[in-house]
This record gives C-alpha cells, structure tokens and sequence, in this order.
C-alpha cells in the first residue's frame, strides 16, 4: 500500500525528525497514518441511510416486456410514495406514456400483464389490507387511453347492478387475475375464489374469459369440474386442460380433452409423495409437460398418451402413461412445442407441501446439448 495523501506532509518542517527512523518503520507509519485518514473521510462523508431507505419500494419494479417486444412496461415509484405505470418504446426510449397512476401512498401496483402489445392490465392492493380478495384489477391501452375498472377489490361492492348486461359488469371482490392470454385478443383469464368459511385461502376456484374493453364473461368449462382445485393448467389457447386437487392430504391430477365436458384422472397420490405428477405447461404441439422424481432429483417429462379418439379413450389407458424424458435440448418454449430438458435437484433436503416442491438454498446442473444426462448437482 502506497500512502500517497502523507508524502507532503514528510516534506514539512514539522515532521523532520521523523527523516531518522528507518524505512520499514516509516513505510508502516505511512501505512497507519493512511488508513486512518481514509477512514476519518469515509466516516465524514457518508453518512447512515435513513431507516426508511430499508422498507421503501424500489424506485423501478415490476419491469415486464410486450409479447413482441416493442414495449417495456414497469412501475416507477415518486419520492411521495406514490406509484404509476410506465410504459416506454424498446426502440426509443425516449418516449413514455403513462397507462395508470396510484390514488394514493397506500395504493401499491402489486403487478403488470401485458393483454396485447396495445394493451395492459394492472393489479392494484390496499398496504393497509392484507387478503386475497383486497385487489382492483384495471386495464389500459398503453397510451393511457380506454381505461377499465374491471375487478373490485372492495367486499362492499356488488356488482354494477344497474348494468342492463349482467354479464358486463364490474367483477366483485372474490374474482382474481388468472393469466393473459396469447392470441393477441384484448381478453384475459380471471378466476372466480370459493371460500369455505374457514379458513383465509379458498377452497377452489372456477376460470373465466373477461374482454378487457367491454367486461364481457364468458365460462370456460362446458360443464362440472373436479372439486377442491388448487392449480389450473391451460393449453396454448387459454382452454383449461388440467385441474390439481387437493383433499384429505390426496393431490388428484385431473385431464379433459379441449372440447370435452367431463374429466379423467391421471394421478392420485398422497400430496407428501415425491413421485406425485406436478403438471407444468402445454407447449404449442399440446403436449402436457409434468415435473417429477426421477433416480432422487426433480425432472422434467413429456406426457405422451395413446392418440385415439376422445370417446374411445379409456380411463385404464390413461392410467398406463408412458413418461419420456428429453435428455438433450434447451428449456423448451411453450409456443414453440419444442424439447425438453430436464431441469433437476436433489430431492433431499426439499420440503413438499401439497403440490409445489420448495428447494433450499442450491444451484442444480441442467444437461445441455451434447452433455451427458446425469451430471451431479452443484450444491454450495
């Protein structure tokens, strides 16, 4: 260490004596001397962050891209607290429209989706309530124009009654954000909560279509659907394929084909069971992509079924599944249809708790191209 801020003072008449010490003990001097003013100037100039500076929300959050690309939205917070949702053109930045604006310090923008590439929607929550159904959902044209209450998050509101089209109206409090969809539509997916009176998350949900301009609603499911759902999986077309149960600690894995009204089991396991079946997504073939054991680590399969017609297809023939495995390819792009990889981790020291799988702290390897299919897990 060179304790450059000390050699004029070496030059001083002041310090002259100090010319006799030898070298080394001058250079440790120097040393000393050098840290302690550097940490004399640290400590004058900076000074503790106030503790507000731990709870604020980021000043840019929430940052999410346009389906194609050609926009990026994100919510930026101001020095009052309060929120707004910007939306700026990937090919010139420069220009920023604003779709929607926080009420107030207490109203936090809790997410974004982009419908379109014209149109996003906003999810917007109450700091002061803590619930599931305590969110407004609103949606916008990204220059800030044809903006639409479309959800409630008030349990005081009813609906618009005096509407003449009960099916276009402002959704109540126990309706939630479901997914987009992506056939570049102005609709949305929504879900409809059933709670049991109990306890504080609900017992099932049933999914909805809900045209973001005109708050028409439309029912996705032709008929019954299995009861107690904890987990939907939609195929490419936002049509509901998949339903996860949950009851008396058994997970039931629930399929229909796209035009059908009733439902086949696929698995029914207990909801601790490491072999259970987590369905994961339908990529742009159709095929259903599940997540689970295989040899002690998470992987991720291909379901593939017997392709007869849906009338013929029996449950005992769904019952004898074939799993395959993909073990070379990238992450396989849900619009696309292309391979899988398996994405896996050590199952122990992972907790499971009714269908979703929590992994410590670790880092996994994934197979790539032209790597073999068993490569160790990289733990920290």
């Amino acid at each position: 260490m060179v304790a450059r801020p000390l050699t004029h003072a070496v030059r001083s008449p002041k310090i002259v004596a100090f010319a006799t010490i030898p070298s080394s003990s001058m250079t440790s001097l120097q040393q000393v001397c050098g840290l302690l003013a550097l940490a004399a100037t640290a400590g004058a100039m900076a000074a503790p962050p106030p503790v507000e500076a731990f709870f604020n929300d980021p000043e840019i959050s929430h940052v999410t891209l346009s389906p194609k690309g050609n926009y990026v939205a994100y919510v930026q917070t101001g020095a009052d607290g309060r929120q707004i949702v910007a939306v700026r053109d990937t090919r010139d930045p420069s220009k920023v429209t604003i779709p929607g604006t926080a009420d107030s310090a207490h109203a936090v923008i809790a997410a974004i989706h982009w419908v379109n590439d014209d149109r996003l929607g906003f999810t917007i929550g109450d700091r002061r309530l803590e619930f599931l159904g305590n969110f407004d959902e609103y949606a916008a044209d990204r220059n800030g124009k044809n903006l639409v209450h479309l959800i409630s998050g008030n349990w005081a509101q009813r609906g618009d009654l005096a509407s003449s089209n009960m099916k276009s109206r402002l959704l109540t409090a126990d309706y939630g954000f479901f997914s987009a969809t992506v056939d570049g539509s102005d609709d949305i997916v929504v879900q409809k909560y059933k709670w049991n009176k109990v306890g504080k998350t609900p017992e099932t949900s049933r999914l909805y279509r809900l045209d973001t301009r005109t708050r028409a609603l439309t029912d996705l499911l032709p008929g019954a659907q299995p009861a107690r759902v904890i987990k939907w999986v939609l195929d490419m077309d936002a049509v509901p394929r998949i339903a996860v149960s949950a009851a008396k600690g058994r997970c039931v894995v629930s399929y229909r084909d796209r035009d059908a009204a009733s439902w086949t089991e696929l698995d029914n396991k207990n909801c601790l069971d490491s072999e259970q079946i987590d369905p994961q997504f339908f990529d742009g073939n159709g095929t259903l992509h599940v997540q689970t054991a295989h040899k002690g680590f998470d992987a991720l399969y291909a379901l593939r079924y017997g392709r007869k017609e849906a009338g013929r297809r029996t449950a005992g023939q769904f019952r004898r599944l074939r799993l395959q495995r993909h073990a070379r390819g990238g992450f396989p792009d849900p619009r696309a249809g292309g391979p899988a990889l398996p994405h896996r981790c050590p199952r122990n020291g992972m907790a499971r708790h009714g269908h979703e799988s929590r992994a410590r702290k670790s880092r996994c390897t994934v197979a790539g191209p032209g790597q073999p299919d068993h490569l160790p897990a990289v733990l920290p």
